[in-house]
C-alpha cells in the first residue's frame, strides 16, 4: 500500500511554494552573493532559459591551473568507512595523528574480529596472507590468493600484540617521521556525542550551529529526543546513508530559520512562513526531482517490477521520515517534514551529489619511508614493516562519503570536458576541487551565443566504477543467455503440448527434431553459463584487492548481490527443466495408455504400459487389434510409439544433464546466500565498533591526560628537589656572615 504523509495535504500550499524552482533574478541574485562571499577569483554563474546554469570564467585558465575550489553545503562519510578513517565532522581533513589513525583502524579491526570469534564465525588465517606488499606473488595459487583477499585487513592484526596496539593509539608508541605528517588536534563535540570530531573549536562550532546540534545523540543536544535520533541514523546506516545527508538539510533550514525569526523577533507571527522560505533559499537553488521516480531502475530489476521497485523506495523513505520526525519536529517547520519535501531533497542529492574524497596520510607516511635513502628506510622498516603488514591493502583507504557542493552542482557535464574533479597534494579537506584540463578562454558576455568558456566537468571514473563498469558487462552477457534459456523452456513445453495431439509416426518425428534441436542448444547454453557464473564469482573475490572495492564495501556487496540473484535464477531455470522432464515423462505414460486403450478397447494393465514405456515396441500387445482391424493401421499406431518412445528417452537423457548443473548451482546459491548474510552482518558489526571505538579514545584522550599532569608534577617536584640541594651547596647564609 502506497505510504501516505499527512502533512502533504495539510500543508500542500507551502510545499508547492518550496518546491518551485526560484527565478531566475532570484538564482542570479543567490550566486552572486556567494561567489563575492568566498572570494572566487574568475568565475561566475549565468542563468538563461536554453542551457539552465553554467558556470563561466571571467579570465583564462592554463592547463592544470586551479579553477575552483568550492566548499560543501552538504556532505557526510560514509558509515562504513569510518572505521578507517578518522576526520572533521565538519570540513572532513584528517585529525589526529598518523600514529591515531594507524591504531585506531586496527583496534577496530582487531573487535571485529573478537566479535566473530564470539560469535562462532571467526575468519580464519593464512601465513600466506603476511607476503610483504613488496614481494612478488605470482608464486602464490590463485586460490591463496582469493582466501588472502577475503580475509586481509581482518584478521592481519592478530599478528600484532594488542599491547602494541593500544601503544602507538594512545601516543606512548612514535612512529619514525610521523611528526613530518603533522595533523590537528582532535576536538571532541560541544555537546558531548561520540559520532563527530573536528580539527578545531571553529569546526565544531560551526557544525554545531549549522546542523548538528539538532543531529547529535549526545547529552547537549537540541533534538527532541536523542534515543528516537539513534534509531534514525541506526535505520540510515542498515539502509542508506543517503538519509543522514537529507536530514542535515532539514537540520540546516530549521536552524537557519530560528536565527531569522530571532532577528526580526518584531515582526507578527503571520510572517513565519516568509522566513522559513528564506531559510531554505540555498537549497532550492538545487535541481531536484522525487527520489523514486528519478533513481535509475537497477539493471537486476525487470522492468515489469518497475512500478513495485519505486513503492519500495518511497515506503523506505517514508519510514526514515517518521524516524527523523521523531527526533527533531518543529512545528512551525512542519512543510520541511512532507515526504514531497523529503523525497525532493534525496532526489537532488542524486541527480547534483558528488564524491567527498580525502587522501589518507596514513598512506603518504608509509611512501615517504618507501622513498627514504637506504640507511634510514631499513631502519625506520625495523618499526613500520609490522604495521604496514598489519594493515594490509586497507593501508591506503582514503576518507569517502557523498556531498553538495553549490557551485560545482552548477558545471554542466561533457564528453569532452576542460575541467575535472581532482585533489592536489594539498587539499587536504572535504572541499571540491577543479582543474583546467585544457585551456578556458574567457567568457564572452552574451552567454546563448558562446559556451566556449563554460567550465565543464567530465564523468570522474574511479577504479571502483570502472570494476562495476566491468562487471556489468559481464553480468548483461551472462543474463541474455539466461533469458535464451527461458526462451527455450517457453518453446519446449509448447512443443510438448502440441505432441499430445500427434498420432501419426512422421508428425511424431518432426516434433522430435525440433525438441532434440532445442535441447541440444539449452545443453551448450546451459553449460557456458555455469562457467560464466563461477568466473564471475571468482572475480568477485579478486575484485576486492582493488582500492575502493573492499569486502564489505558498497560495490563488493552489488557485485556479490547481482551474481547471487543472477545464479538463483539461472537455477531455479534448471530447476524448471527438470520438472518439464518429469512432467514429459509422465505424460507420454498417459499418452501410451489412450493409444492401447484406442487400438485395443481395453484398458491395458501396468505390466503392459511399463513395457511398452521401456522397449517402445509391442506388436503381440496388438496380435487382436491387427486381425480385426488390419495391420496397416495398427501399424501407424507402433510407429508413432516408437517414435515418441524414442523421443522422449533421447529428451529426458539430455535434460538428465541439467541435474548435475543445477546441484552445482545450489551449492553455489547457498554459499553466496551466506556470504551476503555475512556482509551485511559485517557492516551492521561496524556501526557497533566504531561507537565502542570512540569510547576508547575518549578514555585514550584522558590517560594522556593524566599522563601529562603527573609529568609535569614531576618535573615541579624534580625541580624542587634540584633547588634544595643547591641551595645546600651554595650555602648563601654562609657567604652573608663572612
Amino acid at each position: 500500500m502506497e505510504p501516505v504523509c499527512p502533512i502533504d495535504a495539510r500543508c500542500s500550499h507551502q510545499v508547492a511554494i518550496l518546491l518551485s524552482p526560484p527565478s531566475p533574478v532570484q538564482s542570479q541574485k543567490y550566486y552572486e552573493e556567494l561567489i563575492a562571499s568566498r572570494e572566487y577569483s574568475g568565475l561566475e554563474v549565468r542563468i538563461n532559459g536554453e542551457h539552465g546554469k553554467g558556470v563561466y570564467s571571467n579570465k583564462e585558465f592554463d592547463e592544470g591551473d586551479l579553477v575552483l575550489k568550492d566548499p560543501m553545503l552538504f556532505g557526510i562519510q560514509h558509515s562504513s568507512n569510518k572505521m578507517d578513517c578518522l576526520v572533521c565532522s565538519y570540513c572532513f581533513q584528517f585529525i589526529g595523528s598518523v600514529e591515531l589513525q594507524i591504531g585506531r583502524k586496527l583496534y577496530l579491526r582487531n573487535l571485529a574480529n573478537l566479535s566473530q570469534t564470539h560469535s562462532g564465525k571467526p575468519e580464519p588465517w593464512n601465513d600466506q596472507c603476511e607476503v610483504s606488499r613488496h614481494q612478488d606473488t605470482s608464486d602464490v595459487g590463485e586460490d591463496d590468493r582469493d582466501h588472502c583477499s577475503s580475509s586481509n585487513g581482518k584478521s592481519s592484526s592478530n599478528y600484532l600484540p594488542q599491547d602494541v596496539i593500544d601503544s602507538v593509539m594512545n601516543g606512548g608508541l612514535q612512529l619514525p617521521y610521523a611528526s613530518a605528517f603533522q595533523l590537528p588536534s582532535v576536538v571532541s563535540c560541544p555537546g558531548g556525542c561520540k559520532e563527530s570530531y573536528y580539527c578545531s573549536k571553529l569546526c565544531a562550532e560551526a557544525d554545531w550551529s549549522s546542523y548538528h546540534s539538532l543531529l547529535c545523540t549526545g547529552k547537549g543536544s537540541d533534538s527532541l529526543s536523542t534515543k528516537a535520533l539513534s534509531k534514525f541514523i541506526q535505520h540510515a546506516n542498515e539502509t542508506n546513508d543517503i538519509f543522514l545527508l537529507a536530514a542535515k538539510v532539514i537540520a540546516f533550514t530549521i536552524l537557519r530559520y530560528r536565527k531569522a525569526k530571532a532577528a526580526r523577533f518584531e515582526e507578527k507571527l503571520h510572517n513565519n512562513f516568509s522566513h522559513l522560505v528564506e531559510a531554505w533559499e540555498p537549497v532550492s537553488m538545487g535541481h531536484k526531482q522525487r527520489w523514486w521516480d528519478c533513481i535509475s531502475l537497477p539493471e537486476d530489476v525487470d522492468c515489469h517490477d518497475e512500478a513495485a521497485f519505486r513503492l519500495q523506495l518511497k515506503e523506505l523513505a517514508f519510514t526514515s521520515l517518521q524516524l527523523l520526525k521523531a527526533a527533531i519536529f518543529d512545528e512551525e517547520c512542519e512543510p520541511l517534514f512532507s515526504l514531497e519535501i523529503y523525497g525532493h531533497i534525496i532526489g537532488m542529492f542524486e541527480l547534483n551529489n558528488l564524491d567527498l574524497v580525502v587522501e589518507s596520510p596514513v598512506e603518504n607516511y608509509f611512501l615517504y619511508i618507501d622513498e627514504l635513502p637506504h640507511a634510514e628506510r631499513e631502519e625506520a622498516q625495523q618499526v613500520t614493516q609490522p604495521f604496514l603488514d598489519a594493515l594490509g591493502d586497507d593501508y591506503s583507504n582514503c576518507c569517502e562519503g557523498t556531498a553538495f557542493f553549490p557551485l560545482q552542482s552548477c558545471t554542466n557535464h561533457s564528453c569532452n570536458p576542460n575541467a575535472k574533479a581532482f585533489k592536489r597534494e594539498e587539499d587536504k579537506d572535504g572541499e571540491a576541487t577543479l582543474l583546467a584540463l585544457k585551456p578556458i578562454l574567457k567568457g564572452q558576455e552574451d552567454s546563448h551565443t558562446s559556451r566556449g568558456a563554460d567550465i565543464e566537468m567530465g564523468f570522474t571514473r574511479s577504479s571502483s566504477d570502472l570494476a562495476m563498469e566491468a562487471f556489468n558487462k559481464q553480468y548483461q552477457e551472462i543474463e541474455k543467455q539466461v533469458d535464451k534459456l527461458s526462451e527455450l523452456l517457453r518453446k519446449l513445453k509448447d512443443v510438448n503440448e502440441e505432441s499430445k495431439s500427434v498420432t501419426k509416426a512422421s508428425a511424431m518425428k518432426a516434433i522430435r527434431k525440433r525438441m532434440e534441436k532445442d535441447v541440444d542448444e539449452v545443453g551448450k547454453i546451459a553449460r557456458g553459463v555455469k562457467a560464466k557464473l563461477e568466473a564471475l564469482n571468482k572475480d568477485n573475490l579478486a575484485n576486492r584487492q582493488k582500492r575502493g572495492c573492499e569486502k564489505g564495501s558498497g560495490v563488493d556487496r552489488s557485485r556479490n548481490t547481482m551474481t547471487y540473484a543472477l545464479t538463483k535464477k539461472f537455477k531455479d531455470l534448471m530447476k524448471d527443466f527438470q520438472t518439464l522432464r518429469q512432467r514429459i515423462d509422465d505424460e507420454y505414460r498417459e499418452v501410451v495408455e489412450r493409444r492401447v486403450i484406442t487400438v485395443t478397447g481395453t484398458r491395458p494393465d501396468e505390466e503392459t504400459i511399463n513395457h511398452l514405456i521401456e522397449t517402445g515396441t509391442g506388436e503381440q500387445i496388438f496380435q487382436k487389434a491387427i486381425q480385426e482391424m488390419g495391420r496397416g493401421q495398427v501399424l501407424n499406431t507402433l510407429e508413432e510409439i516408437q517414435e515418441r518412445h524414442d523421443a522422449v528417452k533421447e529428451i529426458e537423457r539430455k535434460l538428465l544433464d541439467l541435474q548435475q548443473i543445477y546441484m552445482d548451482m545450489a551449492v553455489l546459491v547457498e554459499a553466496q546466500g551466506e556470504l551476503l548474510d555475512n556482509i551485511e552482518n559485517q557492516v551492521n558489526i561496524a556501526v557497533v565498533h566504531v561507537h565502542d571505538g570512540t569510547n576508547t579514545l575518549q578514555n585514550a584522550k584522558k590517560l594522556q591526560k593524566n599522563s601529562r599532569k603527573w609529568m609535569c608534577i614531576a618535573i615541579i617536584i624534580l625541580l624542587f628537589i634540584v633547588a634544595i640541594i643547591v641551595v645546600g651547596v651554595i650555602q648563601p647564609w654562609k657567604n652573608k656572615g663572612a
